[in-house]
Parts: structure tokens; C-alpha cells; sequence
């Protein structure tokens, strides 16, 4: 422990009963188990979380239309399946795959990608593309013309779209 005024460590003794405690050696069972608990779910949530590369975006497609086709092309999700990751209807969802195979009819080929969007923070706004953007902005750090040039969007477009997305915040 450091003592406040005169900046320098205190030693604080154990005492051996509490050692010998049952109560407190509960408590380190339960803190021990508690943590192993909580690395697994960490884990688990890193497994699970599908990553989507900022590299397939383009100006043909929007936001919707992009994320739909990569999940449904290259990772071979149903629509149902894709439908309950993004919190959207079914309808919705095929209506926005069955554009983006009228407007870019070719696979995604996924380069190599500086910067990954993962897909949980997709589901918890109305706007797709806000969502994206917020998390570019406020996560990682970048610039309303950083993030325009990897959604190939104007920038003055993304910076409106996040102004908008923060009020709603």
C-alpha cells in the first residue's frame, strides 16, 4: 500500500489466520473460478464475432448491400441467419442481397485489409453505414477522409452521417 502523504510503500503484514480462514478460502475458489469464467468468455466472443474487411466496400453498392453479399457469398450465411446477426427482417435482407447481385454481379475478392469492422456493432443501430462509421471514427481513431476513402463515400457525407448517428447516441 502507499501512503498518500509521504509517497512511499507501506507494508501492510498478513495475517496467517486469514489464511486459515474457510470463508476466505472460499473467496479465492470462487475469485479463481471467476476469472477462468470470464477469459472463456472473452474467448468465446472473439471466436464468435464474424470480422468483416473494410477492403470490400465499394461505390456501387451500399453499406446494406456490401455487408449482405460478402456474408452470403463468402461465408455462405442464409438470409436467415444474416437477418438475426444484423437485427433487419428476412425481407429486408434478401431485398438488399438480390440488389447487389443485379448491381455487382462477381464474388468479393478480399484483399488484404488494414482495418476489420466486427459484426456485433451492427446490430445495435438503425443505419448500417452509421454504425460503420461510428466505429471508425470513435474506435479506431480516424478521420472523416481516412474513413471516406475505405467506404469509397465522400467525406463530407460521412462527416454528416456521424453528427447525426452522435445526436442519436
Amino acid at each position: 500500500m502507499i501512503n498518500r502523504k509521504s509517497k512511499k510503500n507501506i507494508e501492510i503484514p498478513l495475517d496467517n489466520s486469514l489464511l486459515n480462514d474457510p470463508k476466505f478460502q472460499e473467496f479465492l475458489k470462487f475469485q479463481s473460478l471467476y476469472e477462468k469464467l470470464k477469459s472463456r468468455d472473452l474467448i468465446k466472443k472473439t471466436q464468435e464475432d464474424i470480422l468483416i474487411p473494410v477492403s470490400i466496400f465499394n461505390e456501387k453498392l451500399s453499406t446494406l448491400e456490401t455487408i449482405c453479399k460478402y456474408l452470403r457469398e463468402n461465408l455462405n450465411f442464409s438470409n436467415k441467419k444474416i437477418s438475426s446477426v444484423l437485427n433487419k427482417s428476412s425481407k429486408s435482407i434478401w431485398q438488399a442481397y438480390n440488389n447487389s447481385k443485379k448491381k455487382y454481379s462477381f464474388k468479393f475478392e478480399v484483399t488484404q485489409s488494414k482495418y476489420f469492422i466486427p459484426i456485433s456493432i451492427l446490430n445495435t443501430r438503425k443505419s448500417i453505414l452509421g454504425s460503420v462509421i461510428l466505429f471508425l471514427k470513435d474506435e479506431l481513431m480516424l478521420s472523416y477522409h481516412e474513413i471516406g476513402l475505405l467506404l469509397k463515400r465522400d467525406e463530407r457525407t460521412i462527416w454528416t452521417i456521424y453528427q447525426r448517428e452522435k445526436r442519436v447516441k
